[in-house]
Protein backbone atom coordinates (compact mmCIF):
# COMPACT_ATOMS: atom_id res chain seq x y z
CA UNK A 1 0.00 0.00 0.00
CA UNK A 2 2.87 2.36 0.77
CA UNK A 3 4.40 1.82 -2.67
CA UNK A 4 1.00 2.32 -4.28
CA UNK A 5 0.40 5.60 -2.51
CA UNK A 6 3.91 6.73 -3.32
CA UNK A 7 4.05 5.68 -6.98
CA UNK A 8 0.41 5.54 -8.06
CA UNK A 9 -1.84 2.80 -9.40
CA UNK A 10 0.12 2.39 -12.62
CA UNK A 11 3.08 1.17 -10.60
CA UNK A 12 1.08 -1.85 -9.48
CA UNK A 13 -0.38 -2.47 -12.94
CA UNK A 14 3.14 -2.93 -14.23
CA UNK A 15 3.83 -5.77 -11.79
CA UNK A 16 2.97 -8.53 -14.24
CA UNK A 17 5.96 -10.78 -13.75
CA UNK A 18 7.25 -12.84 -10.83
CA UNK A 19 10.61 -11.11 -11.10
CA UNK A 20 9.01 -7.73 -10.51
CA UNK A 21 7.08 -9.01 -7.51
CA UNK A 22 10.29 -10.38 -6.00
CA UNK A 23 11.81 -6.90 -6.10
CA UNK A 24 8.95 -5.31 -4.16
CA UNK A 25 10.42 -5.89 -0.65
CA UNK A 26 13.53 -3.99 -1.74
CA UNK A 27 11.42 -1.20 -3.20
CA UNK A 28 9.29 -1.07 -0.07
CA UNK A 29 12.37 -0.66 2.12
CA UNK A 30 13.42 2.15 -0.20
CA UNK A 31 10.05 3.80 0.31
CA UNK A 32 10.35 3.53 4.07
CA UNK A 33 13.86 4.92 4.14
CA UNK A 34 12.92 7.69 1.78
CA UNK A 35 15.28 7.24 -1.19
CA UNK A 36 16.51 10.77 -0.83
CA UNK A 37 13.18 12.20 0.27
CA UNK A 38 11.52 12.48 3.66
CA UNK A 39 11.39 8.89 5.00
CA UNK A 40 8.32 7.32 6.57
CA UNK A 41 10.54 6.11 9.43
CA UNK A 42 13.69 7.93 10.44
CA UNK A 43 16.40 5.25 10.62
CA UNK A 44 18.26 7.22 13.28
CA UNK A 45 15.80 6.05 15.93
CA UNK A 46 17.25 2.54 15.71
CA UNK A 47 20.65 3.88 16.66
CA UNK A 48 19.40 4.88 20.09
CA UNK A 49 20.01 2.00 22.44
CA UNK A 50 17.36 2.79 25.02
CA UNK A 51 14.71 3.08 22.31
CA UNK A 52 15.72 -0.14 20.56
CA UNK A 53 15.64 -2.03 23.85
CA UNK A 54 12.29 -0.39 24.50
CA UNK A 55 10.97 -1.95 21.29
CA UNK A 56 11.96 -5.37 22.58
CA UNK A 57 10.38 -4.56 25.94
CA UNK A 58 7.07 -3.44 24.47
CA UNK A 59 7.00 -6.59 22.33
CA UNK A 60 7.46 -8.81 25.39
CA UNK A 61 4.88 -6.94 27.41
CA UNK A 62 2.07 -6.97 24.87
CA UNK A 63 2.85 -10.52 23.86
CA UNK A 64 2.21 -11.50 27.48
CA UNK A 65 -0.75 -9.18 28.07
CA UNK A 66 -2.95 -9.85 25.05
CA UNK A 67 -2.25 -13.57 25.02
CA UNK A 68 -3.32 -14.11 28.60
CA UNK A 69 -6.39 -11.90 28.20
CA UNK A 70 -7.52 -14.19 25.39
CA UNK A 71 -6.87 -17.27 27.52
CA UNK A 72 -9.09 -15.95 30.31
CA UNK A 73 -12.00 -15.88 27.88
CA UNK A 74 -11.13 -19.36 26.56
CA UNK A 75 -10.87 -20.64 30.11
CA UNK A 76 -14.33 -19.38 30.98
CA UNK A 77 -16.07 -20.44 27.77
CA UNK A 78 -14.38 -23.73 26.94
CA UNK A 79 -13.42 -24.78 30.43
CA UNK A 80 -16.59 -23.83 32.29
CA UNK A 81 -19.29 -23.33 29.68
CA UNK A 82 -19.72 -19.59 30.03
CA UNK A 83 -21.60 -17.86 27.24
CA UNK A 84 -19.91 -15.07 25.32
CA UNK A 85 -21.79 -12.50 27.41
CA UNK A 86 -20.88 -14.19 30.69
CA UNK A 87 -17.24 -14.44 29.66
CA UNK A 88 -17.28 -10.75 28.80
CA UNK A 89 -18.59 -9.93 32.26
CA UNK A 90 -15.94 -12.23 33.67
CA UNK A 91 -13.31 -9.96 32.13
CA UNK A 92 -14.78 -6.93 33.90
CA UNK A 93 -12.46 -7.21 36.95
CA UNK A 94 -9.50 -7.03 34.58
CA UNK A 95 -10.90 -3.89 32.97
CA UNK A 96 -11.59 -2.26 36.33
CA UNK A 97 -8.12 -3.10 37.60
CA UNK A 98 -6.56 -1.80 34.39
CA UNK A 99 -8.52 1.46 34.66
CA UNK A 100 -7.45 2.00 38.26
CA UNK A 101 -3.80 1.18 37.60
CA UNK A 102 -3.76 3.30 34.46
CA UNK A 103 -5.36 6.27 36.17
CA UNK A 104 -2.87 6.25 39.03
CA UNK A 105 0.08 5.76 36.71
CA UNK A 106 -0.93 8.28 34.07
CA UNK A 107 -2.01 11.02 36.45
CA UNK A 108 0.60 10.77 39.18
CA UNK A 109 3.14 7.97 39.20
CA UNK A 110 4.58 7.96 35.67
CA UNK A 111 5.79 11.55 35.89
CA UNK A 112 7.23 11.11 39.37
CA UNK A 113 8.73 7.64 39.06
CA UNK A 114 9.63 7.33 35.39
CA UNK A 115 10.68 3.82 34.47
CA UNK A 116 10.22 2.66 38.06
CA UNK A 117 6.46 2.59 37.50
CA UNK A 118 7.03 0.07 34.70
CA UNK A 119 8.96 -2.12 37.10
CA UNK A 120 6.36 -1.76 39.84
CA UNK A 121 3.55 -2.47 37.39
CA UNK A 122 5.26 -5.61 36.09
CA UNK A 123 5.86 -6.75 39.67
CA UNK A 124 2.17 -6.25 40.49
CA UNK A 125 1.25 -8.26 37.38
CA UNK A 126 3.51 -11.08 38.50
CA UNK A 127 1.94 -10.97 41.95
CA UNK A 128 -1.51 -11.14 40.35
CA UNK A 129 -0.43 -14.11 38.24
CA UNK A 130 0.90 -15.89 41.33
CA UNK A 131 -2.33 -15.21 43.21
CA UNK A 132 -4.37 -16.43 40.25
CA UNK A 133 -2.30 -19.62 40.12
CA UNK A 134 -3.22 -20.41 43.73
CA UNK A 135 -6.87 -19.51 43.10
CA UNK A 136 -7.00 -22.03 40.25
CA UNK A 137 -6.10 -24.75 42.78
CA UNK A 138 -9.51 -24.26 44.41
CA UNK A 139 -11.47 -27.49 44.89
CA UNK A 140 -15.17 -27.79 44.24
CA UNK A 141 -17.49 -26.01 41.84
CA UNK A 142 -15.95 -23.12 39.93
CA UNK A 143 -17.15 -19.55 40.41
CA UNK A 144 -15.79 -16.45 38.73
CA UNK A 145 -15.41 -14.94 42.20
CA UNK A 146 -12.64 -17.46 42.90
CA UNK A 147 -10.33 -15.73 40.39
CA UNK A 148 -11.48 -12.11 40.67
CA UNK A 149 -8.72 -10.98 43.09
CA UNK A 150 -5.95 -12.40 40.92
CA UNK A 151 -7.16 -11.08 37.58
CA UNK A 152 -8.01 -7.68 39.06
CA UNK A 153 -4.54 -7.36 40.60
CA UNK A 154 -2.91 -8.38 37.33
CA UNK A 155 -5.10 -5.86 35.52
CA UNK A 156 -4.00 -3.06 37.86
CA UNK A 157 -0.36 -3.86 37.15
CA UNK A 158 -0.87 -3.94 33.39
CA UNK A 159 -2.75 -0.64 33.50
CA UNK A 160 0.12 1.01 35.33
CA UNK A 161 2.56 -0.20 32.69
CA UNK A 162 0.42 0.72 29.67
CA UNK A 163 -0.16 4.27 30.91
CA UNK A 164 3.57 4.95 31.23
CA UNK A 165 5.09 2.80 28.50
CA UNK A 166 4.40 5.16 25.62
CA UNK A 167 5.84 8.15 27.45
CA UNK A 168 8.94 6.50 28.91
CA UNK A 169 10.31 4.77 25.80
CA UNK A 170 9.95 7.79 23.46
CA UNK A 171 12.05 9.81 25.92
CA UNK A 172 15.08 8.19 24.27
CA UNK A 173 14.55 9.98 20.94
CA UNK A 174 14.80 13.57 19.75
CA UNK A 175 11.77 15.77 19.16
CA UNK A 176 12.07 15.47 15.38
CA UNK A 177 12.08 11.67 15.68
CA UNK A 178 9.02 11.33 17.88
CA UNK A 179 6.59 10.67 15.01
CA UNK A 180 8.65 7.81 13.63
CA UNK A 181 9.33 6.43 17.10
CA UNK A 182 5.65 6.42 18.08
CA UNK A 183 4.62 4.80 14.81
CA UNK A 184 7.15 1.99 15.15
CA UNK A 185 6.13 1.41 18.78
CA UNK A 186 2.49 1.02 17.73
CA UNK A 187 3.44 -1.36 14.92
CA UNK A 188 5.53 -3.51 17.27
CA UNK A 189 2.66 -3.53 19.76
CA UNK A 190 0.25 -4.88 17.15
CA UNK A 191 2.64 -7.56 15.90
CA UNK A 192 3.55 -8.66 19.43
CA UNK A 193 -0.13 -8.87 20.39
CA UNK A 194 -0.78 -11.24 17.49
CA UNK A 195 2.21 -13.37 18.43
CA UNK A 196 1.03 -13.46 22.05
CA UNK A 197 -2.39 -14.70 20.99
CA UNK A 198 -0.77 -17.45 18.95
CA UNK A 199 1.61 -18.53 21.72
CA UNK A 200 -0.82 -18.45 24.64
CA UNK A 201 -3.64 -19.97 22.61
CA UNK A 202 -1.39 -22.82 21.47
CA UNK A 203 -0.18 -23.48 25.01
CA UNK A 204 -3.74 -23.47 26.37
CA UNK A 205 -5.22 -25.77 23.74
CA UNK A 206 -2.28 -28.16 23.96
CA UNK A 207 -2.51 -28.38 27.75
CA UNK A 208 -6.30 -28.73 27.94
CA UNK A 209 -6.20 -31.91 25.83
CA UNK A 210 -4.33 -33.73 28.59
CA UNK A 211 -5.55 -31.90 31.69
CA UNK A 212 -8.19 -29.65 33.16
CA UNK A 213 -8.98 -26.08 32.14
CA UNK A 214 -7.39 -24.88 35.38
CA UNK A 215 -4.16 -26.71 34.57
CA UNK A 216 -4.16 -25.33 31.04
CA UNK A 217 -4.63 -21.81 32.40
CA UNK A 218 -1.75 -22.37 34.79
CA UNK A 219 0.46 -23.37 31.88
CA UNK A 220 -0.25 -20.06 30.18
CA UNK A 221 0.50 -18.21 33.40
CA UNK A 222 4.02 -19.66 33.31
CA UNK A 223 4.43 -18.17 29.82
CA UNK A 224 3.12 -14.84 31.14
CA UNK A 225 5.56 -14.92 34.03
CA UNK A 226 8.54 -15.70 31.80
CA UNK A 227 7.71 -12.86 29.41
CA UNK A 228 7.15 -10.39 32.24
CA UNK A 229 10.43 -11.31 33.92
CA UNK A 230 12.22 -10.70 30.62
CA UNK A 231 10.38 -7.38 30.25
CA UNK A 232 11.28 -6.42 33.81
CA UNK A 233 14.95 -7.09 33.12
CA UNK A 234 14.90 -4.85 30.04
CA UNK A 235 13.27 -1.93 31.85
CA UNK A 236 16.57 -1.15 33.58
CA UNK A 237 17.89 -0.01 30.18
CA UNK A 238 14.89 2.24 29.49
CA UNK A 239 15.09 6.02 29.90
CA UNK A 240 14.92 6.95 33.56
CA UNK A 241 12.22 9.58 33.15
CA UNK A 242 9.12 9.86 31.00
CA UNK A 243 9.09 12.23 28.05
CA UNK A 244 7.91 15.70 29.15
CA UNK A 245 4.37 16.51 28.11
CA UNK A 246 4.53 19.54 25.77
CA UNK A 247 0.98 20.48 26.78
CA UNK A 248 1.56 20.39 30.52
CA UNK A 249 1.22 23.61 32.50
CA UNK A 250 4.77 23.49 33.77
CA UNK A 251 6.33 23.32 30.32
CA UNK A 252 7.98 26.58 29.30
CA UNK A 253 7.05 27.23 25.63
CA UNK A 254 10.15 29.39 25.23
CA UNK A 255 12.40 26.42 25.91
CA UNK A 256 12.81 23.33 23.74
CA UNK A 257 11.71 20.02 25.20
CA UNK A 258 14.51 18.25 27.00
CA UNK A 259 14.85 14.57 26.21
CA UNK A 260 16.22 12.55 29.05
CA UNK A 261 18.37 9.64 27.93
CA UNK A 262 20.00 7.28 30.43
CA UNK A 263 23.73 7.61 30.71
CA UNK A 264 25.81 4.98 28.96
Amino acid sequence: MVVGLDQGVQEFEALDTLDQWCHQPVRLVGGVLGRGRTPLVLPTIFGRGAYTIGLAGIALFFCALIGTQLVLTLFLQIGHGFTAGQAGLGNLPVAIGTAIGGALSGAILAEKLGRMILQLGAAVQLAGAALLWTELEHDGAFSIWHVVPGIALAGAGSGAVIAALFSVIPAAVRDDEIGSASGVLTAVQSIASSIGVAISGSVFFDAITTGTAEQAYQHTLTVLAALLVAFLALTFAFPRKARPDPHSDDTDPAKPNTVLVPAA
